[in-house]
């Protein structure tokens, strides 16, 4: 990943290659039913604390895994995105919010939240990341191997069902997103459409397999 890519950005504000938006206080059924209302908290860019900043100018440090948020993140920049070869991508499955960030800046046409919660208290009873718009939904756990991936296959199809009747008509899929470049697999007996498919081939998948909808917020 090119590095020293920053040509230094004016005024006080941090910009986005350094500090995002988190949205936050929303539960399923007001991101379907298009009653959430947008609240955000700060979020640091970078998932490793790679960066500094100075006289208004990104520096990357010897900690960078070259996960390349910051890199498309960057108001400067134009044309196609950095897609990360040579990402070291159990770093970033450490964080969730950061999974949810490097979908957000890599893949277009759709709104990323995390830490959903839908009915019930439990950890079983959230979806790790909605990615949603006006025609699809897509319920994506992030896992650092497939160890339990039918029950999670199984909760998020039944948080789908419970929900059902206000999914306004949206195509709906189970993603497992797992590290490195596994190609889209289709899961056998899930009896719905869920997907196993690495962090490195999900833009594609996502970005192909549909038109792009709009999320209304």
């Amino acid at each position: 990943m090119e590095k020293d890519f920053c040509i230094g950005c004016k005024g006080d504000m941090l910009p986005p290659c350094i500090l995002s938006k988190r949205p936050i206080k929303h539960t399923f059924e007001s991101l379907i039913t298009n009653i959430w209302t947008p609240t955000y908290v700060d979020l640091y860019t970078c998932p490793v604390d790679a960066q500094d900043y100075k006289n208004n100018k990104l520096i990357i440090n010897e900690r960078c895994i070259e996960c390349g948020i910051c890199l498309n993140r960057c108001v400067f920049r134009t044309g196609k995105k950095y897609n990360p070869a040579t990402m070291r991508h159990q770093k970033i499955f450490s964080s969730l919010h950061h999974v949810r960030l490097y979908l957000e800046t890599m893949v277009e046409g759709y709104a990323f939240f995390d830490e959903v919660a839908t009915e019930g208290n439990s950890r079983t009873k959230r979806v790790d990341i909605l990615a949603i718009n006006n025609k699809n939904a897509k319920l994506i756990k992030v896992m650092q191997n497939e160890n339990k991936r039918a029950f999670y296959v199984r909760s998020y199809k039944s948080i789908l069902e419970n929900y059902e009747n206000n999914l306004a008509g949206r195509d709906t899929e189970i993603l497992i997103l797992t590290p490195g470049n596994l190609a889209p697999t289709l899961i056998n007996n899930s009896n719905n459409k869920a997907y196993t498919v690495g962090i490195q081939k999900i833009k594609g998948f996502m970005e192909d397999k549909y038109s792009y909808g709009t999320f209304i917020k």
